[in-house]
């Protein structure tokens, strides 16, 4: 896509379009390539990685409703370990900014993951999924403004992204 006018900046990010796909809906930026065309987005958003993988909540875990779908999931995923050795060098041919949204029970566990990929130099930003409400048992850290300041402050030390 040629449109100049589409292109933005966020931060140090350039992007050809603000159309972003949404973590979770995405899968690990990957799973789409046969069926949509990615020149169309300004980047790759992952699914949600925290440092271990996780099996997510057993079934079920989507409900449909009349008006829309309740969903519970847990956060599912192959870790950021496996994530590296198996999606990044596939996501980084995609010739796309690459965003990775982390998570975890704790901002220590989110700490552990953005300190793991932030030299990965393919890896243009992080979202921080500090909102996951549906682990068992865990209040999300975005529930607490101090926490959240608390996070917030100590990823920013860890990596400019």
């Amino acid at each position: 896509m040629e449109c100049e006018k589409l292109k933005i900046k966020i931060g140090n990010l350039s992007l050809d379009t603000p159309v972003l796909p949404a973590s979770g809906t995405f899968g690990y930026g990957d799973e789409l390539v046969d069926v949509m065309d990615y020149r169309f987005i300004g980047a790759i958003i992952t699914k949600t990685l925290t440092w271990n993988e996780s099996k997510g909540n057993p079934p079920p875990r989507i409900w449909e409703l009349e008006n829309g779908l309740i969903n519970n999931i847990g956060l599912q995923n192959i870790g950021v370990k496996r994530f590296y050795k198996e999606k990044l060098k596939k996501l980084i041919r995609m010739k796309k900014p690459l965003i990775v949204s982390i998570g975890g029970k704790s901002i220590d566990e989110i700490s552990k993951c953005v300190k793991f990929l932030a030299s990965v130099k393919e890896v243009s930003a992080f979202e921080l999924n500090l909102s996951c409400p549906n682990i068992h048992g865990l209040k999300p850290i975005s529930e607490d403004p101090e926490l959240t300041f608390n996070a917030i402050t100590k990823i920013r030390r860890l990596t400019s992204k």
